[in-house]
């Protein structure tokens, strides 16, 4: 179904190819072959990553007032399993 669109094609023969193109048309080479990673940077990215996601999530959190945050603890309760609907949480 995609492939009837011809951005996709492009798009797509493109990435199969190892060539493509920015946004701004300029060819963009295939990124190098990683090397060899160890399980420990594996890991020490991973935590990385996870603290990043952590300080981003708790920024985003403060910014708000705190009924989002009621909001955002009653959805996570929704979605855990914990009863409840979110049709029935007031709305902000």
């Amino acid at each position: 179904m995609l492939e009837t669109y011809p951005a996709f094609r492009q798009f797509y023969h493109n990435a199969h190819d190892g060539t493509g193109e920015n946004e701004a048309g300029a060819k963009v080479a295939p990124p190098p072959a990683p090397a060899t990673v160890t399980s420990e940077e594996q890991a020490e990215a991973a935590a990385a990553l996870q603290a990043a996601l952590r300080q981003d999530l708790l920024a985003r959190i403060l910014r708000n007032p705190p009924a989002f945050f009621e909001r955002v603890i009653a959805t996570l309760l929704v979605a855990m399993g914990y009863g409840g609907s979110l049709p029935t949480l007031p709305r902000p």
